[in-house]
């Protein structure tokens, strides 16, 4: 099963029902030549591109995808069909708050290492330590002041680097707001277990993306946590992130679809807020 029981155990009745319908297309062939097995990733593949644009996905779909990529490109040996099926899912992975540093170098081949082509968006504020462009800045030897001002684990790292390669002494606000962070983080770290301290904390950083990013990487590692989707949404609403709220309204009602009194809030708040596109094929009652 490619959703862990407890996991499926947890969610609405009606997400699960759409689940099931879906589930029937996973069942991989146990037989049949490898031409047969490609042609059957291909409609697996499609059919999780179908779900995604319907459902909130959990990230074990986009995986499944992967593999499959990896398989069909096993066999046919296309690195440029590959190439597009990754970051294509990559990207709508990321959508349904799925990150994973990992998948950065995945149309890439093993060998080779292309800056300037990484699919992944670079821009990403993590406090944590697989944040896509800490890694790069440091495996490149540089780093923005930007990187300077928000709680991540490599601060000391970019700020040797950045001195170094500096053309004037980093000002002194610049060094104060580092080394605030530095203990920001170790406080957001020590505290991440307390969902509530861990949320103000992230507020101290003063800095809505950091916020955003940092939150929807968590909301991603366990989408089930329905007192951080609130959470996140009140943060939205008060931030004045009105895009961003109706969005996360989507996501979440199209994975917890019993959920009246959010369907509500919803409505209300895109009344007031909207009109917003989104890359939903289906209206869901409230789109």
């Amino acid at each position: 099963m490619v959703l862990s029981k407890e996991f499926y155990n947890r969610c609405s009745p009606s997400y699960q029902k759409v689940f099931d319908g879906f589930l029937p297309k996973l069942i991989y062939p146990p037989s049949g030549t490898l031409q047969d097995k490609v042609i059957y990733a291909q409609d697996v593949q499609a059919a999780i591109l179908k779900f995604s644009c319907c459902y909130y996905t959990p990230k074990e779909l986009f995986e499944l995808y992967i593999e499959l990529a990896k398989f069909i490109k096993d066999i046919d040996s296309n690195i440029d069909v590959y190439q597009r099926n990754c970051q294509k899912v990559v990207e709508i992975a990321y959508f349904h708050l799925h990150y994973d540093s990992k998948w950065m170098r995945i149309p890439f081949d093993d060998h080779q290492f292309s800056e300037s082509n990484v699919s992944l968006r670079d821009d990403i504020k993590l406090c944590d330590e697989v944040s896509n462009k800490i890694d790069r800045q440091i495996y490149w030897y540089r780093a923005e002041e930007s990187n300077l001002t928000y709680p991540h684990p490599a601060l000391t790292e970019c700020f040797h680097i950045f001195e170094r390669s500096a053309s004037h002494v980093p000002p002194l606000k610049l060094v104060q707001r580092c080394e605030s962070m530095k203990q920001l983080w170790y406080k957001i770290r020590a505290n991440k277990e307390d969902l509530e301290k861990w949320f103000k904390l992230l507020l101290e950083a003063d800095d809505n993306n950091f916020v955003k990013d940092t939150v929807e990487y968590r909301l991603g590692k366990n989408c089930l946590d329905v007192k951080l989707w609130k959470l996140y949404l009140t943060f939205l609403k008060e931030h004045g992130e009105h895009k961003r709220l109706l969005e996360t309204y989507s996501k979440y009602c199209r994975f917890f679809m019993d959920d009246e009194e959010m369907k509500e809030k919803y409505k209300k708040d895109k009344l007031e807020y909207g009109p917003i596109d989104l890359p939903w094929n289906n209206f869901f009652n409230i789109n």
